[in-house]
């Protein structure tokens, strides 16, 4: 029974990964709205599609 505990050979994790943790990260508006526009303007420009 001693595999309960962190510390012993094959123990549970001592902190494991919570389900409620929010994993996405929160954006910039400023720097979301200028990523968009710059994918959009190179997706118009057929030389940089083709590289």
């Amino acid at each position: 029974m001693a595999r309960v505990i962190p510390s012993a050979v094959k123990g549970r994790r001592a902190h494991p990964p919570k389900p409620e943790k929010n994993w996405y990260r929160k954006k910039n508006k400023k720097e979301k709205r200028l990523a968009i526009l710059s994918a959009i303007s190179a997706s118009s420009n057929v030389d940089y599609i083709k590289t």
